[in-house]
């Protein structure tokens, strides 16, 4: 449909159009196209940032899932796996079997949050990708936890089970949480520590000692 410049020639009197501001009719039609054509562009952009899907299609998706069709989910998110792979392996710095198993974990989550209605329409490529990136993170995390938490263990009698030692850490007193969380979380020397805390070094490792003792004696505890 072409759109001709409306100029008042154009416009001939009569019956529908006595009542007609012409300027304002003018004004409105000539920027018709142009209108027409830039919110074009935009939901063409909104679109591209939600795999493609009309705010329609998204609710569409939704139900579809609820219903046990999943055939719409595959055919849109499969198309983002890819990209998020190669994005975790460029920006997250890890190699692309770990970057797929944290993809695929991410889409299942995903898949659930949409199932109970925890997602909103608006930039899902964004959100999806966000969610890989942060399950990475908490990955490294939970990795360096396990790692600082396996150090504590200095009896080799004593087989590692790390929710008994967080079981055991949280009935030990502040002072001992505190000494033991600086020297083997932060990695802080015991001389650096009894400098924080204006004691003497050789107080701190006998306090260290008791410590670690009451630490083993309650996972111990806790084993049985």
């Amino acid at each position: 449909m072409t759109h001709k410049k409306i100029t008042e020639k154009n416009l001939k009197p009569g019956k529908e159009t006595k009542s007609v501001n012409t300027g304002e009719l003018m004004k409105v039609w000539n920027y018709f196209p142009k209108y027409v054509g830039r919110d074009s562009k935009l939901f063409k952009t909104t679109m591209s940032k939600n795999f493609g899907l009309s705010e329609t299609e998204f609710e569409e998706m939704k139900t579809n899932l609820l219903t046990g069709d999943e055939s719409i989910f595959e055919r849109i998110f499969l198309k983002h796996f890819d990209n998020c792979i190669s994005y975790l392996v460029k920006n997250n710095r890890i190699d692309r079997e770990l970057a797929y198993d944290i993809t695929m974990e991410t889409l299942i989550d995903f898949r659930k949050k949409l199932i109970n209605n925890k997602i909103n329409y608006g930039n899902l490529r964004f959100l999806f990708t966000k969610m890989a990136s942060q399950k990475h993170l908490k990955q490294i995390r939970e990795d360096k936890k396990k790692k600082d938490l396996s150090s504590l263990y200095e009896d080799e009698s004593l087989e590692p089970d790390l929710e008994i030692m967080e079981k055991a850490l949280d009935q030990l007193g502040a002072a001992c949480k505190d000494l033991l969380k600086l020297n083997y979380y932060e990695k802080m020397s015991l001389k650096d520590i009894a400098v924080l805390k204006n004691v003497q070094a050789a107080t701190l490792r006998k306090q260290k000692q008791r410590c670690l003792f009451t630490l083993k004696n309650l996972f111990r505890k806790y084993s049985l």
